[in-house]
C-alpha cells in the first residue's frame, strides 16, 4: 500500500522486515523488487526476484517485475517474453497491456504489436489507454494520419490522459500548436522526464532559457542522464550565458572520462568563458 501511494522508503521498511520474516517469500521478493525498480536499483532488484523464482516459478508479481525490470535495462526481447505471460495470466491489467505492446515496439516486433493493440482495443473500445496503444502501433509502422485519430479518441475518453497529449504533441506539425499539447501534459504530469526533456527541445531554438527550466525538471527525474545534461548546456550556450552549461559538462566527462569528443568540448568552452582548466 506505501510503496502505490508512492511512499517508498517507509514501505521498505516494512519489505525489508517481511524479508528478516521469511527470507525466500515469493511475494515479498517479488513486490520488494518492484519498488527496487523504481529506485533504480537494477541489480538487487535482479537478485530478489531470482529468489523470488527459485521459491515459486510461476508468482505472477515475479514475471511482471521481471518483465519491468529487463524493460527498463533496455533488454526488450526478454521483457516482452515476461510480458506475454503476464498479460495472459492478468489480462484485465490495462497497464500490463500498454507495457507490453511498449516492448514489442521496441524489440521491433511491429507486427505482433499492432495485432495486440488492435484485439485489445476490440475488448476496450471505450478504454482511453487501448486506443492509445493502438495509436503508438500505428505511429510505429508509419500509419500517422490513423494514429493521430485514435489519440484524440483516446483524450476524448479520458482529457487527464497525460501520454495521450505527449503522443500528440510529437505528431503537431504546427509548433505552437505542439508546445500547447506537451505543456498540457506536463501540467497533468509535472515531473515526468520524457515529457519535459520534449519541451526542452520544442523550445531550445526559440526560448532556449524556458528550455533550461524544463531540461533541469527532467534532470530531477534522472540525475545523471548524459543526453540531457548536453542539452543543458547547448540550452545554456544559446541563451547567451555558455558559463551556465560549464557544470553540465564537467559532469558528463566524470560520467564517461573516456568520451574524448566531451573533453575537448569541456576544454574549449573553458577557453571561450575564460576559465581555466
Amino acid at each position: 500500500i506505501l510503496a502505490k501511494k508512492g511512499n517508498l522508503e517507509e514501505a521498505s521498511v516494512y519489505f525489508l522486515r517481511a524479508l528478516e520474516i521469511a527470507p525466500n517469500d515469493p511475494k515479498a521478493n517479488a513486490n520488494y523488487s518492484g519498488l527496487l525498480i523504481e529506485r533504480k536499483e537494477y541489480e538487487l532488484a535482479g537478485q530478489h526476484l531470482e529468489r523470488a523464482f527459485q521459491s515459486d516459478p510461476n508468482d505472477l508479481d515475479a514475471i511482471t517485475n521481471m518483465a519491468h525490470l529487463q524493460n527498463r535495462l533496455g533488454n526488450y526481447g526478454e521483457a516482452v517474453k515476461y510480458y506475454e505471460v503476464a498479460v495472459k495470466e492478468a489480462a484485465q491489467d490495462e497497464n500490463l497491456q500498454s507495457s507490453f505492446v511498449a516492448s514489442q515496439i521496441c524489440n521491433g516486433d511491429l507486427s505482433d504489436a499492432l495485432s495486440n493493440s488492435q484485439a485489445n482495443l476490440k475488448l476496450r473500445p471505450n478504454s482511453a489507454k487501448a486506443n492509445l496503444d493502438y495509436a503508438s502501433a500505428l505511429i510505429a509502422i508509419g500509419r500517422v494520419s490513423e494514429a493521430i485519430e485514435y489519440c484524440e479518441k483516446a483524450i476524448g475518453i479520458d482529457e487527464r490522459l497525460a501520454t495521450a497529449h505527449a503522443t500528440l504533441a510529437t505528431l503537431e506539425t504546427d509548433l505552437e500548436k505542439a508546445i500547447a499539447r506537451m505543456a498540457r501534459a506536463i501540467e497533468l504530469e509535472p515531473a515526468s522526464f520524457e515529457f519535459n526533456r520534449a519541451m526542452g527541445d520544442m523550445l531550445v531554438a526559440t526560448k532556449p532559457e524556458e528550455a533550461v527550466n524544463h531540461f533541469e525538471m527532467a534532470l530531477k527525474a534522472d540525475a545523471d542522464n548524459v543526453e540531457v545534461l548536453l542539452k543543458l548546456g547547448a540550452a545554456w550556450d544559446a541563451s547567451g550565458h555558455p558559463e551556465k552549461g560549464l557544470p553540465y559538462l564537467e559532469r558528463v566527462t566524470q560520467l564517461l572520462p573516456d568520451w574524448a569528443e566531451a573533453r575537448e568540448s569541456l576544454e574549449s568552452l573553458r577557453k571561450t568563458i575564460g576559465q581555466p582548466k
